[in-house]
């Protein structure tokens, strides 16, 4: 009969692995996965725009083409990733040299409208 054997430094390199896979992902992002696709309704989307007016084209411009301060999002060719966890954490938590974190203003729910808003530009003609 044939036993294995589990040795400790072979525990001390799967098990943070195991931890990894089995631990939900932070709220903001679940919600935003789940809620927030890019396949958003156009209310969600419409909603996104208006909080975008309202704090982002000041750095990025109109339609998010680019400002004074901030890049274009409009492109989809991002920084710091493109995916939908990676913008909401982008918005949430800022970026060095410019952007702010913006969780302490606006809501999950709300940074969610603003990644479907801007999802929305890129599959614009």
């Amino acid at each position: 009969m044939c036993r294995s054997r589990i040795t400790l430094p072979a525990v001390a390199v799967f098990l943070p692995l195991v931890v990894a896979v089995a631990t939900p992902p932070p709220a903001g992002a679940y919600d935003l996965v789940r809620v927030h696709r890019t396949d958003a309704d156009t209310t969600t989307v419409a909603q996104g725009k208006l909080l975008f007016s309202r704090h982002c084209v000041a750095c990025h411009g109109v339609e998010a083409r680019g400002g004074v301060m901030g890049p274009s999002l409009a492109s989809g060719d991002f920084l710091y990733g493109g995916g939908d966890t990676d913008l909401f954490r982008s918005i949430s938590e800022g970026r060095p040299d410019g952007m702010p974190a913006w969780s302490p203003r606006l809501t999950e729910s709300e940074i969610g409208m603003l990644v479907a808003y801007l999802r929305s530009l890129q599959r614009a003609p």
